[in-house]
This record gives structure tokens, C-alpha cells and sequence, in this order.
């Protein structure tokens, strides 16, 4: 019997949100802070989570929240008693993948530990406070598996949802000073990112985009060509130099768990939001067609000028782009990275492991359990 959701929270309710969010938005850190990040192999990185809140099937009330421990790349032995029995996950490079940091053949993701229940959520959905709403569960979660086996704790959470590519601060901030005439000029040049999108053994820069008198700048990790217009004085961002920008990105689930948690977390999102002039026109269908291998890249950047996360063709045979965003503690770029490396399929494993247990009668069966909702936004 399908439970009916809660009824739209009060203003009051949506101004203690909207502050609470602004607190938890000052804490985000946006940058590496762990030595794993910084190694070009993530050496020292041997643990990684994903956390989830799967609907239950024509309920928008009853979920089932989870949290997934995989080893990174290899743990010998299950370190808990009471989770399910481990599965070895290999995880294979895309064909002509050639980051020579990526996984080697053969590398096997583990699944060491499991934690799912089913929850009711008594928030409503609110476009914009989905963390009002799930972040609760799985901090949970996370907070009784640090109690009961510190030991085998998450180094980094990969997030069902988005971080900073997030409306709550994207909408409210506009155009430097420059204005927004030339806000156009520079979105006009945008769109030669993705026509450039050339698979990482590629390093010769394109004449189409040599000739638009542009400053390229070729990133092997995240391989892309990275342009910026050559127009003097000292860049201020480092797509859109000429851009006075404030602080438009936007505080999602990812950033949410990561400053409530303190651990590094990864947004990474099946669909694209909609915010800060982002939408998913011809043109940004066209840059997905450019995408040719696993690892091909390009970035989403909002009519703020701001770059607020990355399109990632995560699978050479995956048609769609996963959308991913820096939640807490970790630079977009080794977000991006861990997250293809991640992916045996097109949803990375720490997301698409469904959970098993008494639970799983009310999913669908035998499919991730990224699959069983439906949200409108994260």
C-alpha cells in the first residue's frame, strides 16, 4: 500500500533550510586534502563508499538508504562479520584508454561491507533541500559504521546526487563585471571544449581550435583540451579569465554528507540539473556525441562563467554522460578520475551495488539500486 508524502513544509521551515544550508555551504572545502588525492596512482587510498536512497515502487515515502564499503583496488579479507559475502568486481580499462594512471586489467573492487534498512522519509521533496529529506539516513549510516568498524571506514563517498552543481547559490549569482554581453562572447567559444574532446593519447593541439586564437592547455587526466581566450592581465578563472566571479556554485547532497560526515565525498548524477543556465540543448547533446571513449570529458559551465562540474562518458559503450561534482574535500579533477575508475558499467560500483537483505522484496528485483527512484533533482 503506497504511503502519501508529507505536506509542503511551511515558510518558517524553508527559512531555517535556506540557513542551514548557507552555514553548511561556508564549511566546503573544494580542493585535495588527503595524500591518496595527490598521488597520480591514488596510492594509499584502499577503501570506497557509495550511499544511496532507493524508493520503494510507487511509494514516495518508504525508501531504503544504504551504504556500500568496496575495497580500492584490493582487500584480502572481509573485514566484517555481520555484511554480506564480499564480491570480487573486475574492473577493466576501457578499450584505447590509455590514462597511465588508470586501474590495471584485472583490478578487483571488493564489496567489504553493506548497511541498508528501509526508512521513512518524513521530510517533503523540495526542489533544491533534497538533503533535508535523505542526508539524515545516510549520515546514519555513516556515523554506526565508524562506531562499530572504524577499521574499514570509507577514505571517500561517492554520492547518488549532485554537489556543488546545485541550484540552492547557482541561480542567485550573475555575470562578472564585464557584463553579460560578454558573458555571451565567451559562452559563443564554449562550445569548441567539446569539439576538441580528444581521447588522453592524443596531444596535438587541433587546428580548429588553434585558430580561434585561443591559449590551449591539454589535461592528460582529465583529457580534455582546456582553453583560455588570451585577452591580457592576470585570469581570474581559468576558462573565462576576464569573468569577476562571487560564489555561484550551489550546495547539493554531496556537500551536505561530505561537511556533516568531514569526509571526502563525489556528487556524481545520472541526469543533468538544470542550473546556472544549464540545460540539455542541441548543443550540449552535440558535445555527448563528441564523447568517444571511457574517460572523455567535457566541462559544464554555467552562465556564471564558473566550471561546476564535468560530463563523463564513463564507459566506452554507455551512451549517456554521468554528471560529476565536487561534494567535499577533493578537487573536481580526482573526482572525475576516481570516478571512471570506478566504473565497470556506466554507474560507478560503489553506487550501482543493490542492496541485499529482507529489504530488497520491496525493489525491483535484481537491478541497481540506483534505478528504483525517481528524483526530480539532487
Amino acid at each position: 500500500m503506497a504511503h502519501t508524502a508529507a505536506e509542503w513544509p511551511p515558510e518558517e521551515t524553508l527559512s531555517l533550510w535556506k540557513g542551514e544550508q548557507a552555514r553548511l555551504k561556508a564549511r566546503v572545502v573544494q580542493r585535495d586534502t588527503e595524500a591518496w588525492q595527490r598521488d597520480p596512482s591514488f596510492s594509499g587510498l584502499q577503501k570506497v563508499g557509495g550511499v544511496d536512497v532507493s524508493f520503494v515502487k510507487g511509494d514516495n515515502v518508504r525508501a531504503c538508504a544504504s551504504l556500500v564499503v568496496l575495497s580500492y583496488p584490493e582487500l584480502k579479507e572481509p573485514q566484517s562479520q555481520g555484511s554480506r559475502v564480499p564480491l570480487a568486481l573486475t574492473v577493466l580499462p576501457p578499450a584505447g584508454f590509455s590514462d597511465p594512471h588508470a586501474l590495471g586489467a584485472g583490478a578487483v573492487l571488493q564489496v567489504v561491507y553493506e548497511d541498508s534498512r528501509m526508512v521513512g522519509l518524513k521530510a517533503p521533496y523540495v526542489s533544491g533541500f533534497l538533503a533535508f529529506r535523505e542526508v539524515p539516513f545516510l549520515v546514519e549510516l555513516v556515523q554506526q559504521l565508524q562506531e562499530k568498524e572504524p577499521d574499514i571506514m570509507p577514505q571517500v563517498l561517492l554520492v547518488d546526487g549532485n554537489g556543488v552543481l546545485h541550484q540552492r547559490g547557482a541561480l542567485t549569482e550573475g555575470p562578472g563585471h564585464r557584463g553579460q554581453q560578454q558573458m555571451e562572447r565567451v559562452k559563443s567559444q564554449e562550445h569548441l571544449c567539446a569539439v576538441v574532446q580528444l581521447r588522453c593519447q592524443k596531444k596535438e593541439a587541433p587546428t580548429a581550435l588553434l585558430n580561434t586564437g585561443a591559449v590551449t592547455q591539454f589535461s592528460p587526466r582529465v583529457g580534455v583540451y582546456r582553453w583560455m581566450r588570451d585577452r591580457g592581465g592576470s585570469p581570474s578563472h581559468p576558462h573565462h579569465p576576464t569573468l569577476s566571479l562571487r560564489s555561484p556554485e550551489g550546495f547539493g547532497v554531496a556537500c551536505h554528507l561530505g561537511v556533516l560526515t568531514e569526509l571526502p565525498c563525489i556528487g556524481v548524477a545520472k541526469k543533468l540539473l538544470h542550473v546556472d543556465g544549464l540545460e540539455k540543448n542541441a548543443l550540449h547533446k552535440q558535445k555527448i556525441v563528441l564523447l568517444q571513449a571511457g574517460g572523455d570529458t567535457f566541462p559544464l559551465i554555467g552562465n556564471s562563467g564558473t566550471v561546476l562540474g564535468m560530463a563523463l562518458k564513463s564507459h566506452d559503450h554507455s551512451t549517456k554522460p554521468l554528471y560529476v561534482s565536487v561534494g567535499h574535500r577533493i578537487s573536481l579533477e580526482v573526482a572525475v578520475r576516481l570516478t571512471h575508475h570506478c566504473c565497470r558499467f556506466r554507474i560507478p560500483e560503489p553506487i550501482r551495488q543493490e542492496p541485499e537483505g529482507a529489504e530488497t522484496k520491496y525493489m525491483s528485483p535484481r537491478r541497481p539500486r540506483s534505478t528504483c527512484r525517481s528524483r526530480q533533482a539532487s
